[in-house]
């Protein structure tokens, strides 16, 4: 090899500064700098709850692992499990529900929902986990998915749709084998 620099240090840099000061006041008025200074405080809100909202926690055992489901498929199966849940209690007389909280285990997604109305949720949400735990014992003793799509133009009532739903996540998509509800509180 020929003449090659080899790396190495560089030397310092002598440090080079000026300190000089300005007047923060330059560019406001003879009046403005009459005034007397303020310090301001940061803005502390403090919100209390004052009734609890009730949540409705639902644990979803998928057939596998987490990491082999298809997440596009089982994301549409939540999201669909949601808005028909959601539905169903705007149908009780709610304002719906909103996922406040998902969490994903190794082969058990966790839902949080929270009421967005608050007036007569604690009712609203022991009638939505009778529905489900009536749909979980009624999807076991089902006809197959297929049957009950031939059904969907008949039933009209959100508390149908999601019967239907729930039986084609557990009969049809291999990826929820089965559902629970956690907490209603």
């Amino acid at each position: 090899m020929a003449d090659s620099p080899k790396p190495g240090r560089a030397k310092p840099v002598p440090e080079r500064f000026e300190v000089f000061e300005t007047d923060a006041t330059a560019h406001l008025t003879e009046e403005q700098k009459a005034w007397k200074p303020v310090k301001l405080r940061p803005a502390a809100e403090r919100f209390a709850v004052l009734t609890p909202q009730p949540t409705l926690v639902l644990k979803l055992h998928l057939a596998g692992s987490l990491s082999d489901a298809d997440q596009v498929a089982l994301t549409a199966n939540i999201y669909g499990l949601v808005q028909a849940l959601s539905e169903s209690e705007r149908e009780l007389g709610g304002g719906g529900l909103a996922l406040t909280d998902r969490r994903a285990e190794a082969a058990t997604v966790i839902l949080t929902l929270r009421h967005l109305v608050a007036q007569g949720a604690t009712e609203r949400a022991a009638k939505l986990t009778a529905l489900l735990t009536h749909t979980l014992a009624e999807a076991m003793f089902e006809p197959k998915a297929d049957a009950l799509k031939v059904l969907d133009a008949a039933m009209q009532s959100p508390a149908d749709r999601l019967h239907l739903l729930l039986a084609d996540l557990l009969a049809g998509s291999r990826i929820i084998s089965r559902y629970e509800v956690l907490t209603a509180a």
